[in-house]
This record gives structure tokens, sequence and C-alpha cells, in this order.
């Protein structure tokens, strides 16, 4: 028979270990529940987005109920009374081809610079066909044609410019070179 073991004191340096090992624990369980956590929020954003679905689907069901083929309805829920009618056979006929009608033909207006401003000052078009504006070469102040309400800012210092304004609603649109200073007017009926 042995001796019995004296019992020893664990020593500061298997304190520090055991303190250690619980901390690490402790922050692999904080982990895990974080990781639940968001797998759990992942989860009811997929249920949620489910029942989100169904209900889309439950209402265009019932929106297909209140279609001419079903005029009964069951506790249950909907039924078709007579199934849907199938098409009697018709003669054919030939269809007639159409021609899409072509485009309108844009409105060419050819603005100056002279010496009193742009020329014409005034420009009329119509609003049912699409608007092209050439602008000749400026310089100085009018270096720069503006039109703020169609969003139009175009530099014709380094030659004419020719700018597709489309098809304009009817109103009245001020023009002007990069200054403001000299000016005209776009009028569209």
């Amino acid at each position: 028979m042995s001796a019995p073991r004296p019992h020893r004191r664990p020593s500061a340096q298997n304190h520090d270990v055991v303190s250690r090992l619980q901390a690490t624990l402790d922050r692999e369980e904080m982990q895990r529940k974080r990781v639940l956590r968001i797998a759990l929020t992942v989860a009811g954003l997929s249920v949620m987005a489910t029942i989100a679905a169904l209900a889309i689907l439950q209402g265009n069901a019932s929106a297909a109920a209140r279609s001419p083929e079903y005029s009964a309805r069951s506790e249950v829920g909907v039924t078709p009374v007579t199934p849907p009618k199938t098409p009697e056979a018709v003669p054919a006929t030939p269809i007639p081809t159409q021609v899409p009608p072509s485009p309108p033909e844009p409105q060419r207006i050819s603005v100056a610079i002279g010496q009193s401003g742009y020329e014409p000052s005034a420009i009329v078009a119509s609003a049912d066909e699409p608007i092209i504006v050439s602008i000749e070469q400026g310089d100085g102040c009018a270096a720069g044609f503006l039109i703020p309400a169609l969003g139009v800012s175009e530099d014709n210092s380094a030659g004419p410019v020719t700018i597709d304004l489309g098809i304009v609603a009817a109103g009245r649109y001020q023009f002007s070179c990069g200054m403001g200073m000299v000016t005209g007017e776009l009028v569209v009926r």
C-alpha cells in the first residue's frame, strides 16, 4: 500500500490556464448564440417572404375567381361552372397588312448669329413634328446655346452645332447664349 499523496494547491500557472480556457469557452458560447440568432432571423425573413408571396398569389387567385368563366362560389372556394369555351372553326380570311405610319419629317430650323443677336430671334415650330435646330459657330458671349427648359446646353465655339430636340410639347421656350445676354424664343404650337 502506498502512502496517500499530500493535497497540493494548484499553482498560479494552472489557475491562469483554467481562466483562459473558461474565457475561450465563454467566447465560443457567445459565438454559437450569435450564429443561432442570425439563423433564426434569416429563417423568420424567409417565412415572411413566403407568406407575402402566398398572399400575392391568393390575391391573383381571387382576381381569377372574379373572371367571367367562374360564376358560382362554393363555401370552400371558387368552382368553375363551365369549362372555357373553345373557338369555333372560322373560315380563314386574309388579314390586311398595314404599313406602319412613317415617322413625321423633322422641322429643320437654322439660327444665325448676327450683330443684333440670334437671327431669327423668334422660332415658330409645330408640336406634332420633331424639331432639329442648327446653330452657327459663335464666339465670345455667343459661344454657347442654352434652352434651360429643355435641358439643352451646347458649345458652338468650335463650329456649327445641330441639336435634335425631338417632339416638343406646345409652349414657349426661352433660349440664350451662355451668359444670357443674347436671347430668343422657341414657340411651339
